[in-house]
């Protein structure tokens, strides 16, 4: 096995997380939420699937698919999430056309090796800070019409 549902469990614990284990017949999810700076709460999702060989770390609803659907802007924001898509390494934006919600995952297939903790927290650390700079800048074409382009971490709000 690649990784152990219990290992993840573990990891998150050792963070002092609070979160729900959904188990499915075909994978186990753990689904938390976590405050950021600025008034940004990330809905997150770690999947561990096909017997612990894929884990996907996920950050949903960046833009909800109401807000998506009601924009005018709404060219501007899936033109933004491709960019974002395109310029990053491991993180993907995703847009759901089901319910219309832009997210942010990393996919980790891990076939025939292990995942380690310290490549669990870089992968954990890259979704939610993609996430955070995504959110960001759609925050800004929603409310101006204007993209911003790219962001860097200097321009996240900071903690307070």
């Amino acid at each position: 096995m690649a990784v152990a549902v219990q290992d993840i469990a573990q990891w998150l614990d050792e963070r002092g997380w609070e979160y729900l284990t959904v188990e499915d017949d075909d994978q186990t999810r753990f689904v938390f939420s976590l405050e950021c700076s600025g008034s940004l709460a990330l809905s997150l999702e770690v999947s561990v699937a096909e017997e612990g060989q894929f884990v996907q770390l996920r950050a949903a609803e960046l833009i909800a698919g109401r807000t998506l659907e009601t924009t005018p802007y709404r060219r501007r924001i899936l033109s933004a999430a491709a960019e974002e898509t395109f310029r990053r390494r491991l993180a993907k934006i995703g847009f759901d056309p089901q319910d219309g919600e832009i997210d942010c995952c990393v996919d980790l297939p891990l076939e025939d090796c292990i995942l380690t903790q310290r490549q669990f927290e870089y992968a954990f650390h890259l979704v939610i800070l993609v996430a955070r700079l995504v959110h960001a800048r759609m925050a800004v074409i929603l409310e101006t019409g204007r993209d911003p382009g790219p962001l860097d971490v200097e321009d996240l709000p900071k903690p307070e």
